[in-house]
């Protein structure tokens, strides 16, 4: 397997919960549009990474490194501005690292690799960014200790 990445430009979109609703008496769940939108783009730009792969769907155990680089907010001074720029506040607000990884993890399922329990090492790295966008890197599996992606 070649290692691959990508980068998704825009705000990073967290993994909206299950939406529930009643058709008839009984109960249906659906994914809300800006979820699915989100793991559209994502699915469609990991499928074009990959293309270096022959788009084989890869079975290997894997390494995924993601990087969430938020926008920071307009209201912050510009002393806290620098200190967002130099990484030394990062953050801490919603949405979640993990809701977000999930929307990544989950559009890359059954298309990049067969299934998200492959995934042995998960990194994800949330950090305060002039230009909001998302880091993803895919590495296969090697027991070679630690990995700096």
């Amino acid at each position: 397997m070649n290692d691959f990445g990508f980068v998704i430009d825009g705000v990073p979109t967290a993994k909206g919960r299950p939406r529930f609703t009643s058709v008839g008496g009984f109960a249906r769940t659906y994914t809300p549009a800006k979820t699915k939108n989100a793991e559209g783009m994502i699915e469609w730009l990991a499928i074009n990474a990959m293309k270096k792969n022959q788009n084989i769907l890869i079975t290997e155990p894997l390494v995924v490194f993601i990087e969430f680089r938020m926008p920071i907010p307009k209201s912050f001074s510009k002393a806290k501005l620098l200190s967002c720029q130099c990484g030394e506040t990062v953050p801490t607000v919603k949405p979640d690292a993990d809701n977000l990884a999930k929307t990544v993890l989950d559009a890359m399922n059954k298309t990049v690799y067969k299934d998200d329990s492959q995934i042995v090492d998960l990194i994800i790295r949330k950090r305060y960014a002039d230009k909001p966008c998302t880091i993803v890197s895919i590495k296969e599996f090697k027991n070679q200790g630690n990995y700096y992606l």
